[in-house]
């Protein structure tokens, strides 16, 4: 999985992160996601509802969306579709999610360009294949237990695309 991929999961996490607040103070319409509704507002309608947010998270939120709308169409439509699937997981496991990416994210730089190589071939296996791999003494000796973890957790949330 290319590094633009990762960008844009890790985008869409940030975005559905960053507008579960905000969704709740804005009461967001049946079936209209934060994103789509946020996108939908004016200016005005935007500032005063980012108003409510402290101005660190305002700012994080801010360059969020600003690398949203910077994006290309196609992009952004996958983007959209990653979201809408997060969306359509149990809040438990939206929740889950989120505490697994954040995990993932302490790692240094390095190690997540290690694990982000691993992490779609663990995605790409079935079940079965996955448990052999992940069990097995080469898989052991590359990461680290946390590392094993943050995979195996990713790997089971995540269907493949």
């Amino acid at each position: 999985m290319s590094e633009r991929v990762h960008t844009r999961i890790a985008v869409c996490l940030a975005l559905a992160t960053a507008l579960a607040p905000m969704t709740a103070v804005a009461q967001p319409r049946r079936g209209a996601s934060g994103l789509e509704q946020f996108r939908k507002m004016g200016p005005e309608e935007r500032r005063r509802l980012l108003e409510n947010i402290p101005p660190e998270r305002r700012k994080q939120i801010q360059e969020r969306l600003d690398r949203y709308e910077k994006m290309p169409p196609a992009e952004k439509a996958l983007l959209e579709r990653r979201y809408e699937r997060f969306r359509a997981l149990s809040p438990d496991k939206q929740e889950s999610l989120r505490r697994t990416w954040r995990r993932f994210m302490e790692f240094p730089a390095e190690r997540r360009a290690e694990l982000r190589q691993e992490w779609p071939v663990l995605r790409g296996m079935t079940k079965e294949e996955r448990d052999a791999w992940m069990s097995s003494e080469e898989f052991r000796a590359r990461y680290s237990s946390e590392e094993r973890e943050v995979l195996e957790e990713l790997s089971g949330l995540l269907e493949p695309p």
